[in-house]
């Protein structure tokens, strides 16, 4: 994959297509960010900073290089970023980094698509394949991705990915998996909603154990009303062992429903997330943005070998301008966790987020979890995070 993206890049520079406009972009994100813990009398409070600076360089016929660098920097450091050894702290997975974060050819015309190199990838809400935005240190993939649209209105897509760099950095022994996985995605207008399929076929050759093929089919509507939208989705998935996987087979399902309101100022939703278990390993999915799903605590970012059932409801308002920020707007979720197999309680949680812009380039961000452990389960606890962020 490296060879091919430096050939790539070379046969670029030689063919003497200089670059007509040459963009350069910066976004950046300071964070405060607490982690209390039932049981540990240690309170874990970090101060992060995190810049990318990068440039994209356009051709003539639609072709670009884009090239990014990403460091991550701490201000206060009673934390536990995985690899800095404070494990008196409760785990905030921030280390400090300095990496190449994206390093990528590509080409579009004519609604097709094709990334090669070093790149940031979200699939769909990310429940499969995501960056893991919300965490400083983003998660990228060496991969060749290509995307394109039928004759018949079918979009399709297909990556393969050869290596992913984790949240975790360079000083981790988890912070890289040397992969050979491949990613099909489709999706077609039928009537009055769309069917999607998303197909991974996820080979880890560094964590055999983990190596699992997962097929998931989706519906989702979207109804226009007079003053906003109603909108849902169903979908169903199957998870088994494949390729180097190691321990006995397994067949596991996932179910996701979830059904929204939208207005012009407030919308509500209520969803369903359930993934299996079968008592010796849960339903997973390791190259997802897993702080989206089941609670901003971050309780349940490995599936329970029992599986986990997630029923939950929110709402969100807007607010407008206000005296200090503008375009307010609030998120209010609470979700009641209990064990797929057996339903065992696990706990509930309430996550709060209020997002607010400073400056047209300057937003703000607050975001509070309490997840509340059942006597058994996993131990209460608290997060709350502070941030600016920023982009030119």
């Amino acid at each position: 994959m490296r060879a091919i993206l430096c050939s790539g890049l070379a046969l670029l520079a030689a063919s003497g297509a200089a670059a007509a406009d040459d963009i350069f972009h910066l976004d950046g994100r300071i964070r405060f960010e607490t982690a209390d813990f039932s049981g540990n009398a240690n309170t874990a409070e970090a101060l992060s900073w995190r810049n990318r600076l990068g440039a994209e360089f356009s051709f003539g016929q639609g072709w670009s290089v884009l090239v990014e660098g990403e460091h991550v920097f701490h201000l206060i450091d009673d934390f536990n970023d995985t690899v800095n050894g404070q494990t008196q702290f409760p785990v905030i997975a921030d280390p400090e980094a300095t990496e190449l974060n994206r390093l990528q050819l590509a080409h579009a015309s004519d609604g097709r698509s094709f990334v090669l190199g070093r790149q940031r990838m979200v699939i769909g809400d990310s429940r499969y394949v995501g960056n893991v935005g919300y965490r400083q240190n983003e998660q990228t993939f060496d991969a060749v991705r290509l995307d394109f649209e039928t004759a018949g209105g079918i979009e399709f897509g297909y990556a393969f990915l050869d290596r992913v760099h984790r949240i975790f950095g360079d000083d981790s022994p988890a912070g890289e998996w040397d992969l050979d996985t491949h990613l099909v995605t489709a999706s077609s207008a039928l009537g009055a909603g769309t069917l999607s399929f998303t197909g991974l076929w996820f080979e880890n050759q560094d964590v055999p154990g983990m190596s699992s093929q997962t097929l998931a089919i989706q519906w989702s509507h979207v109804h226009a009303l007079e003053s906003g939208q109603f909108d849902y989705y169903v979908e169903f998935a199957n998870q088994t062992d494949y390729g180097n996987a190691t321990g006995p087979g397994y067949d596991l399902s996932a179910l996701r429903l979830q059904l929204r309101m939208r207005g012009e100022r407030f919308g509500g939703w209520v969803g369903l997330e359930s993934l299996d278990g079968n008592g010796a390993r849960g339903f997973a999915t390791p190259l997802a943005t897993l702080h989206k799903f089941q609670g901003f605590a971050d309780v349940f970012l490995g599936t329970p070998a029992n599986g986990i059932r997630d029923v939950y409801f929110g709402g969100s308002a807007g607010f407008g301008d206000g005296a200090l920020f503008s375009n307010r707007s609030v998120n209010v979720v609470w979700h009641h966790f209990e064990a797929e197999n057996g339903g065992a309680d696990f706990g509930s949680e309430l996550n709060i987020v209020f997002n607010g812009r400073v400056t047209e380039r300057v937003g703000f961000q607050l975001k509070y979890a309490d997840f509340d452990g059942a006597i058994g389960g996993p131990v209460s606890r608290e997060r709350l995070a502070l941030a600016l962020s920023y982009s030119y």
